[in-house]
């Protein structure tokens, strides 16, 4: 059995930030948080779908990592175009090409883990009949819902509402969204009420990413304010939702709290912040992040 297993598109990414040349390496919300998993300690596996002639350039990272991937066959690889206009991490663009193959439950039958991590990259990717399929492995179960919101004008990806996915949010542990994400989902601009919101539709734990400012969790009937800790260098924000996801989760696998988990999450999308690519650190690194923050009174 694994300890964690993120299930979702692994992509062929291009990073475009204002004044640097662009560049192009493997993404996904998958591979984000299995490689901080994996960093952190935990046995972790991947389930993800691409053609088979892109698998070596891709998945060899995880792969080195000491991550099990599990790739199911696909007519297509997923393709994310990152775009950071200016200096200011929390504000991008998104265009998408044509998406992997959707997944099927089938996918996730050999597959067992402690937590599972579920992140369509769009409503297509077949997330809404996966969770109960999840959730019958009584198992933690995360869900990031910025692919079930993802509206495309042309290629461009914007926020929009949900219909029928909501309902199986009821299966779901932890259900992390982005402000924007959160505010389409919930039809709530105030992000300490739309956490709340999110919170009645069934999780146990609902988190609000507010880049920069912050996060949101709400738990245990209580909503608690996690601050935002200074990067050495601010780098790429690609992938630092997808991290803070992972880091929450492995806490609460250790029996951390609200707080804490959201703390150490934090901690470890920030350090995630000061690169390109995934987290490539340690969980001692988060916690000597965290010791420096409690001393200066953060």
């Amino acid at each position: 059995m694994f300890d964690f297993c993120a299930v979702g598109h692994v992509t062929r990414d291009v990073i475009r930030i204002a004044g640097r040349p662009a560049r192009r390496q493997p993404g996904g919300a998958a591979l984000y948080a299995a490689m901080a998993a994996a960093r952190l300690g935990l046995r972790t596996a991947v389930v993800t779908r691409m053609r088979r002639e892109d698998q070596g350039p891709l998945l060899s990272g995880l792969e080195a990592a000491g991550v099990m991937v599990f790739c199911r066959p696909s007519r297509r690889t997923s393709f994310f175009e990152n775009i950071y206009p200016g200096p200011d991490p929390d504000l991008r663009e998104q265009v998408i090409g044509p998406p992997a193959d959707p997944f099927a439950r089938v996918d996730l039958e050999g597959v067992s883990a402690r937590a599972y991590l579920l992140d369509p990259r769009t409503r297509r990717d077949g997330f809404a009949s996966f969770l109960k399929v999840a959730a019958a492995k009584q198992a933690l179960i995360a869900l990031e819902v910025q692919g079930f919101v993802r509206l495309f004008t042309g290629p461009r990806a914007r926020p929009g509402q949900l219909e029928r996915e909501i309902a199986g949010f009821r299966f779901v542990n932890v259900l992390k969204a982005g402000a924007d994400e959160a505010a389409a989902l919930t039809g709530e601009g105030d992000a300490e009420e739309a956490v709340r919101r999110l919170a009645a539709l069934g999780p146990s734990a609902a988190i609000v990413t507010l880049g920069s400012r912050g996060s949101l969790v709400f738990a245990e009937g209580r909503l608690h304010r996690i601050p935002a800790f200074s990067p050495r260098k601010l780098v790429d924000a690609t992938g630092c939702g997808d991290t803070y996801l992972a880091g929450y989760v492995y806490r609460r696998l250790q029996g951390g709290g609200p707080e804490q988990c959201g703390r150490f999450a934090a901690a470890l999308a920030t350090l995630k912040l000061e690169r390109y690519g995934p987290f490539t650190g340690s969980a001692g690194d988060v916690e000597a992040l965290l010791s420096k923050a409690r001393a200066a009174g953060v």
